[in-house]
């Protein structure tokens, strides 16, 4: 037998396959209805973390890596919210106080010994947290508590995304993409 008999007869094989199937009582391809997937309902892992008080969610899809912290080299003339630069196996990789570059009030907040290496495209940085409490997965219509100007100071509310409770506590959502896409964070002489 040739492949093209061998084509024409595996043709027909599916042909019958697929009457059969259209045939079947309630069958799936008489009763299946596309229906249009909301994407504000698909769920998304966030990872819980803090740092001090300050308790804020990250995207799990923006997260590289999560480990001790490396040595970190500090840099002279820096703004206050960048600690330096650590060698990540072999990468150079910016250590910030995102606490400090959201304006939040230091006075509650901590430095931790752990850091979370966040990325978006090419850029990558470190940021470093207290705690880690575990994932989540919320939809974006869950999302739907109010930045809170608690929460970051005036004009930074576009590197935070609306949030939820846990544990009778605002958990806001921090938008990496914006953050590392930002002109204060990609020219920190701004």
């Amino acid at each position: 037998m040739d492949t093209q008999q061998a084509c024409k007869r595996l043709d027909l094989v599916i042909r019958e396959i697929d009457d059969l199937i259209a045939a079947a009582p309630g069958s799936f391809a008489k009763t299946a209805v596309r229906t249009p997937v909301d994407a504000s309902s698909i769920p998304h892992k966030l990872l819980l973390t803090s740092v001090g008080d300050l308790k804020f969610a990250l995207p799990m899809d923006t997260i590289g890596e999560i480990g001790t912290l490396p040595v970190i080299t500090p840099l002279p003339g820096l703004p206050s919210w960048i600690f330096g630069i650590v060698n990540l196996r072999g990468e150079i990789v910016s250590v910030i106080n995102i606490a400090d570059f959201l304006g939040v009030d230091t006075a509650y907040t901590s430095i931790g010994n752990r850091f979370v290496l966040l990325r978006s495209g090419k850029v990558r940085t470190i940021i470093l947290i207290d705690r880690m409490h575990g994932t989540v997965d919320k939809s974006a219509a869950e999302l739907n508590l109010p930045v809170s100007l608690n929460f970051v100071k005036r004009g930074m509310e576009a590197y935070v995304r609306p949030g939820f409770m846990a544990e009778d506590q605002p958990v806001h959502v921090l938008d990496v993409k914006a953050v590392l896409s930002s002109p204060r964070f990609l020219d920190y002489r701004q």
